[in-house]
Formats: C-alpha cells, structure tokens, sequence
C-alpha cells in the first residue's frame, strides 16, 4: 500500500512520463469518478437526496483535493474568530480512522479533553487541546454529530471541519481552501489525480480561500487560472502558513531559549499529506535539516517507528527532533528522547487580507447573539 501511494503521488505531482501506462488506465477512471461526483452534486441540488439542515448557522470549511490544504488551521482561526465576536462555536469533525468515527462521540466539552487521540483521530484531538471554550465532537453522520451539539451546547455557530463534500447536511456558508502553488494539481480527479470533485464544484462555494501564498503577495492572481475561475461565485482571499512552536520537550534538563531551533542542526520527522510542506516550513525557523523520515497521512508510531527515529538522530549527531503537532499527538509523552523534541504547529495569517476577510464574513453571519 505504502509503495502504491508513492507511485500515485508520483503521477499526481505531473511528472512527465511517469508510470504512463498506468496513467492509461487511471484517466478513464478519473473520467468515471468525476462523472460521478457531479451527478451526486445534483441529485443533492435538486434534494433527489435528502439533506438535512440544523437550526443554527453552519460552516463547512473544506477542498476539492485530497491532503493537507490547511483545513485545521483555518478551522481554529475562525473558531477563535468567532468566539472573540461573542458567539458561541462548536467545531465538528469527522474523525477520520478513530474509534469514535462511525457512532460518533464528544471529544472536548471547552474546557477538557474526553477523548484520546485513537478515539478523535489526530486533528480532533489538536483542536480539542488547543481550543479553549468550543467544544469539538467527532462523527461521520455530521448531522447526528450537528444534533448531538445542539443538544448539549446551544452552539449559535457550528463549525464543520472538512465537510465540503459531506452534502447531506445543509450549510450556510461553504469556504473551500486551494493551495495557492497547486490549487487544481494535475487537473484529474481521484484516482489519476488528487481533486475529490472537479473544479466546476467550486461552483458550490460561497469564497475560496489560497492558502500558502509568498509572504509578499506577488503573482497571486494567476495562481487561478482562467477555465477554473469561471466557476467562482464568491471572493478569493490570500492567506500564507506561519511555522510556530507549540511544545518542547526538553532532554537531559536544558532551558529551551526563545528560539530552540535557530540555528541547530536537526532531524524532522512527520506523517501528513505533504511531508515535504513541513520540511519547507521548517526553513522558516532558521535550522538546518540534516535528516528525516516521512510516513503516511495519519500515521500512528509504534515502538519500532520511534525507536528507529532515535537511532538516526544519535547517529547523525543532531542537536534536536522536530515533529508536527498532529504527529505529537500520537506520541507518548513518557517517551525518553535522547535530545530535545520540538513541536511546530501551523497558524495561517491572512496578512493584508485580514480585514477585507473578516468584513465579508461579518455580513454573512447572524447577528450577534444577546
């Protein structure tokens, strides 16, 4: 399986004869799925499938394509957003591969975290730790999900987390995210490309959000070309990812300084959609990437996996780890790393854009509750 996705992410990437005559085969395929996905759209449209709709206001924060576009970020930007606004947020999940996935559960009331990570799955769980006040609730059935918070915490705003093709529950606002150096991949859908749904699915979306732009803004307008354009109806806002640290741990009782990784020489380890994007990232923080090892998108570490991570950093001699939150999580926290382990995070920023952004969301929203 792990060689299969290589070879898919290969072709994804477009590189020019790769694999081609497995291409020859995938692209009819792709024809099939996108066929598909469009009927689908429709018989929702047209509520030949039923769709359900909660008594409050929903936000759906979504993207046309497989992978890491920045969702989670977003997710906890507009519930921090929110909750400074006055309203009350819950953020819903789906919980993807945790045990609570299929019958659905609470995994933050706002104020503790209920679940663990293999019950929430990775990125509830970061959104149950790092947000204070909003309950998260994981559940494929997002309108039983949706009821399930109304229930016990009277949300005025519920916010879905990856939701755009969840079309059984009716929402109100749909963002939907593309990065900004890839926003439509190859151009295919699933499974000789990476897009869940074809680009005319934007269609559906009130905004578009580019995520991971150039920090000056520059070139951003050809970043959607002209045939996809079409398909917007709403606003596209710029916003970039910001590297921040979230946690360190410190081995052998060393005081961590402001910046723990300037200028080290560290190894980084991660499990997400791109693990080439965290590498990037991390040249942000000014540190210098001797080693790494990547693993699948949702990755849980066995003690082989972290015992193999450790022999590499002690034999390449590095002055710490580096790993994302949504692998630490996954972790053990008694683990005895053999130097420091410092946890970065993503915050995303909308720079210049922030104030336009959050204008146009104030006159989407209710008023503001009492």
């Amino acid at each position: 399986m792990r060689k299969l996705d290589l070879i898919l992410q290969t072709i994804w990437r477009g590189e020019k004869n790769a694999y081609h005559r497995l291409q020859v085969i995938l692209k009819p395929l792709a024809r099939l799925y996108a066929a598909w996905m469009r009927l689908r759209a429709h018989l929702y449209l047209k509520r030949l499938r039923p769709v359900h709709k909660l008594p409050c206001f929903v936000i759906s924060v979504g993207n046309l394509s497989v992978g890491g576009t920045g969702k989670t970020p977003l997710t906890l930007y507009l519930a921090a957003h929110l909750t400074t606004a006055g309203y009350k947020v819950v953020v819903i999940s789906r919980g993807y591969r945790g045990r609570l996935e299929a019958r659905g559960g609470i995994v933050s009331d706002g104020r503790r975290v209920l679940a663990g990570v293999r019950d929430s799955s990775d990125e509830p769980q970061i959104l149950a730790r790092l947000l204070k006040g909003v309950p998260v609730i994981v559940g494929d059935n997002r309108y039983l999900a949706g009821q399930r918070a109304i229930q016990q915490f009277k949300p005025d705003v519920i916010l879905l987390d990856d939701a755009f093709q969840h079309l059984k529950l009716y929402r109100d606002l749909d963002i939907v995210l593309l990065d900004c150096q890839r926003p439509f991949g190859n151009g295919y859908t699933l499974p000789a490309g990476e897009l869940r749904e074809p680009p005319r699915a934007l269609g559906r979306s009130h905004t578009a959000i580019l995520t991971r732009c150039p920090a000056d803004g520059k070139g951003l307008s050809r970043q959607v070309p002209d045939q996809f354009a079409r398909y917007l109806t709403g606003p596209v806002f710029q916003s970039r990812h910001v590297p921040v640290i979230r946690d360190i741990h410190v081995a052998q009782g060393c005081r961590p300084t402001e910046n723990p990784l300037a200028g080290r020489r560290v190894f980084a380890f991660s499990g997400v959609a791109k693990n080439e994007d965290f590498l990037y990232a991390l040249s942000g923080l000014d540190c210098e990437v001797v080693g790494s090892q990547g693993f699948p998108d949702h990755h849980f570490f066995s003690e082989r996996d972290l015992a193999g991570i450790c022999r590499q950093v002690q034999e390449l001699d590095v002055d710490c780890i580096v790993t994302t939150e949504k692998d630490h999580v996954k972790i053990e926290p008694a683990i005895c790393w053999p130097v420091d382990l410092v946890v970065v995070g993503v915050d995303i920023s909308f720079g210049d854009d922030e104030e336009r952004f959050h204008n146009w969301l104030g006159k989407q929203l209710p008023d503001r509750p009492i």
